[in-house]
């Protein structure tokens, strides 16, 4: 027989049904208000392309030229363009008409072109290329066979300006009859020089990664204002394969040392076989360092800023393991270029992979840090 506690249950189960299932964790949450950061995720082969400016998805084995950022979503906005279309590509190797204004575009942001042709003759290649106010932008500029009658291209704006393009090539007469530039939400992290970019990899758990060679290999994200908030929030899923120390996993700024506002976060840092992230206001003393961790090992990381509060936290695998409490000075955080695997793009290589990258610029509640450690380590596998 049942008892009148089971029996009050199950009439409980009956009126209001079994509860829903649990809705899985989605970093996008993270942002959900438009909090400022970013969300690199190298298991998405969609968000990644071999090369800066084009589209092509990368393969394992393929080396990584763009990461999208998927903290604002994923969509791509409206077109832009206001040129005037069509116009002609002739055979006599320019433009029948001046290089048209495409739009206005802003510095830091990124746009997908696409431009369709028409009228398709000749046999030749057709060259286009993108400048931003007399910047050329990274990786737009290359050939196509005439007989193509679309090609997109991703472009990354350096400064503020107007988007000029130009096209044009021998022994073809084609007709350019639209062309739509599409705003790219967040902020892209990509390498323009072949040489320098990361390796699309997978691990024994089938679990893609970033490989960066510990020599040139690194990428950028333009100017990333974290200025309304002295808060920040970076997690990491690395391997770490060698005990040189101050490999650069992630560094807002040129130099954290010389830019109030920034951060760093290193594997190892500091010391072999340590961790170590770091953040500031006016003052660089923020500091958290924890040894005990040898190469080559996995690990997810979390480093937490609090200018404020003089606090820098440094977790891994879920736990607390040091913090600085050194007076921070005062301020927000920066508004600076976001370098990963490599300082500045020129010194201090990471030699290991990079599984996830996730920063987010406001204060942060510890249920969001575990849950976001977790799903971290879902792509890792650390622990």
């Amino acid at each position: 027989m049942l008892g009148m506690t089971d029996l009050s249950l199950s009439l409980r189960s009956r009126l209001v049904g079994p509860a829903a299932p649990a809705v899985p964790y989605d970093p996008s949450s993270l942002f959900a208000a438009g909090e400022t950061g970013v969300w690199y995720d190298p298991s998405d082969l969609a968000m990644m392309s071999q090369q800066a400016g084009f589209t092509q998805a990368p393969a394992v084995g393929s080396p990584v030229g763009m990461i999208r950022d998927k903290s604002q979503g994923t969509a791509f906005g409206a077109n832009i363009n206001t040129a005037t279309v069509p116009f002609d590509v002739s055979n006599d190797g320019v433009t029948n008409t001046p290089s048209p204004t495409l739009c206005q575009v802003q510095a830091g942001k990124s746009y997908r072109v696409v431009v369709t042709i028409s009228d398709v003759r000749g046999s030749g290649t057709v060259g286009m290329s993108f400048n931003v106010a007399g910047h050329w932008s990274n990786m737009v500029s290359a050939g196509f066979p005439s007989q193509v009658t679309s090609t997109t291209r991703y472009v990354h704006a350096l400064v503020d300006g107007a988007l000029t393009f130009t096209a044009d090539g021998a022994d073809v007469d084609n007709t350019i009859s639209a062309v739509t530039v599409e705003p790219m939400p967040g902020y892209q992290a990509f390498q323009g020089t072949a040489a320098s970019r990361p390796i699309l990899r997978q691990d024994a758990g089938n679990r893609y990664y970033l490989e960066f060679d510990g020599v040139d290999d690194g990428l950028m994200a333009a100017k990333i204002d974290f200025s309304a908030s002295d808060k920040i929030s970076v997690f990491a899923g690395v391997h770490k394969a060698t005990a040189t120390i101050n490999q650069c996993v992630a560094e807002l700024s040129a130099t954290r040392a010389s830019t109030p506002g920034a951060f760093t976060m290193f594997a190892p840092g500091g010391s072999a076989g340590s961790y170590q992230f770091l953040s500031r206001g006016s003052a660089d003393t923020g500091a958290a360092l924890a040894s005990g961790f040898a190469e080559p090992i996995t690990s997810v990381i979390s480093g937490i800023g609090d200018i404020a509060g003089d606090t820098c936290t440094l977790r891994v695998n879920g736990a607390q393991v040091a913090q600085g409490t050194a007076d921070q000075g005062t301020g927000n955080c920066a508004n600076q270029p976001l370098y990963v695997g490599r300082r500045a793009g020129a010194s201090l290589p990471l030699n290991g992979w990079l599984y996830s990258l996730i920063v987010r610029g406001t204060a942060i509640t510890a249920k969001q840090i575990t849950d976001t450690e977790t799903w971290v380590n879902g792509k890792t596998g650390a622990y």
